[in-house]
């Protein structure tokens, strides 16, 4: 049940109007958001509710005694350890199963498999963080068990999140939720404004990207060099457009959660890129991984913290699943990062550029964005490949412009989809760019009268129906 979904649509606003009647009484709202997500769980798998609730249940156990023995103890910090690898089971050892698996099927065994519940990446980061906050001190322990299970399971973000920390989320559960016009009005406007992204850009894109790389073995390599800009375009319209119907979604109940993406393809360098692309996890890796490795590796000057940031972004790859090309699509964007360390860029906040001619780039800041898209679909060609060596044959014959049928690339450019998508793809970009000082492009500015702002709203709508696809499932779904 995708929160694009009719179905999704059916579910929630029960929820929505059953949250609003229960203003009075948070702890009422609290019992109601984990019926609702554990009621989410079930319609999807009834193992993974199974598994969450009680892992759920274990970590709550597992808070209390860190909190009770305290950071500096021994037993918090054993407990805390083995809460994360029970955790990361279910996650990273996948990977490491996935190689052993390819090695025992060569000699007759079974490969080795994990189970991997819906949403197992975004739930397993929320309590580890809950985990090791209350060891370092920065959380107390959670009283509360139906606000900490609903904590962990918040269905708008079960599928593909964003990944909340536990501070700021726990906070607005303590609190009434009442009906706020303004707010229910906003996250509705981003709401839309992520189903047209999703809509119109990917899902029509996705027709085009999927075919491309169904026939790769036909297609020559201009085309490929075509194929991987679009599906950049795609990943971001998708991913984004998901953030936004869970952003939108969590409003309108009355809970604010953290941004996913800030604009990353109008960053000037990849650091840049990294602070506005799934800003949710690498903040989280920042915090948990980067960070403790840069201390562990003072000693080494920029070496050291060259070793951190390659690590971490190792990671961020390796937690989209147990594929080699997630490891070098990690490595790759770790390594695009070292020079950014050695000339001291990297920690450097650069004040957005101001516009040229007519509000848009200068030409040097264009260059520069040119070139951080450039470098992050290069990327994304990795990512996207099923084997390394499916990925480096795409990056060869793109460089060559080798081999090719003539009828399979008039099927592809013959799609209508590819002239809607790209259209509208290049349309958000130009929203969005002259819209970038504002949480979302749809964002209206105070006091804009309504004869102003329906039109827009009923234009949009509009546009989803007559020109959005449909069918394709969020790419975020599957990690």
């Amino acid at each position: 049940m995708e929160v694009n979904s009719l179905a999704f649509l059916l579910f929630f606003v029960p929820v929505l109007g059953l949250n609003a009647a229960l203003s009075r009484w948070p702890r009422a709202q609290n019992t109601l958001l984990l019926a609702a997500s554990w009621g989410y769980f079930a319609l999807a798998d009834a193992k993974a509710l199974a598994l969450v609730a009680a892992l759920t249940a274990a970590f709550f156990a597992l808070g209390r005694a860190i909190g009770a023995a305290g950071s500096d103890d021994r037993r918090a910090f054993r407990t805390t350890l083995l809460a994360t690898a029970l955790l990361f089971w279910f996650k990273y050892l996948a990977f490491f199963a996935g190689v052993a698996g390819s090695l025992l099927g060569q000699v007759g065994w079974t490969r080795l498999e994990i189970f991997a519940p819906l949403g197992v990446s975004f739930f397993v980061f929320r309590l580890v963080s809950y985990a090791v906050d209350i060891y370092r001190g920065k959380l107390d322990p959670e009283t509360d068990f139906t606000a900490f299970a609903a904590y962990v399971s918040f269905f708008p973000t079960a599928l593909a999140g964003p990944i909340e920390r536990p501070a700021p989320f726990l906070s607005q559960l303590r609190k009434a939720r009442t009906w706020d016009h303004r707010l229910v009005a906003d996250g509705a406007r981003q709401i839309l404004w992520g189903l047209a992204k999703k809509t119109l850009v990917a899902d029509n894109l996705a027709a085009v990207v999927d075919q491309a790389w169904t026939d790769l073995h036909r297609l020559p390599g201009w085309t490929l060099l075509l194929v991987a800009p679009l599906y950049a375009l795609q990943m971001y319209a998708d991913f984004s457009g998901y953030s936004d119907l869970a952003i939108g979604a969590s409003k309108m109940l009355g809970i604010r959660i953290s941004p996913n993406f800030r604009y990353p393809f109008f960053a000037s360098n990849m650091a840049e890129y990294w602070r506005g692309w799934h800003i949710s996890l690498t903040s989280w890796l920042t915090d948990y991984v980067f960070l403790p490795l840069n201390v562990a590796f003072r000693d080494l000057g920029k070496l050291g913290v060259c070793l951190a940031a390659v690590a971490n972004l190792v990671l961020v790859g390796v937690w989209h699943g147990a594929n080699w090309t997630f490891a070098v699509f990690g490595l790759y964007h770790g390594l695009l990062l070292v020079p950014l360390v050695l000339t001291g860029a990297m920690q450097k906040r650069t004040a957005p550029p101001a516009p040229g001619l007519l509000g848009l780039p200068r030409p040097v800041h264009a260059l520069r964005m040119l070139g951080v898209f450039c470098l992050s679909t290069l990327g994304l060609v990795v990512f996207r490949a099923e084997s390394l060596s499916q990925a480096g044959s795409y990056l060869s014959r793109a460089a060559t412009f080798a081999g090719g049928e003539a009828t399979a690339v008039y099927d592809l450019l013959s799609k209508v989809e590819l002239r809607i998508g790209g259209l509208f793809a290049l349309l958000l970009l130009a929203v969005e760019w002259f819209r970038r000082d504002r949480e979302y492009a749809l964002v209206l500015d105070r006091g804009t009268p309504i004869w102003k702002a329906w039109p827009l709203y009923y234009g949009l709508v509009l546009l989803v129906v007559l020109y959005g696809a449909s069918g394709a499932g969020f790419i975020y779904a599957r990690f």
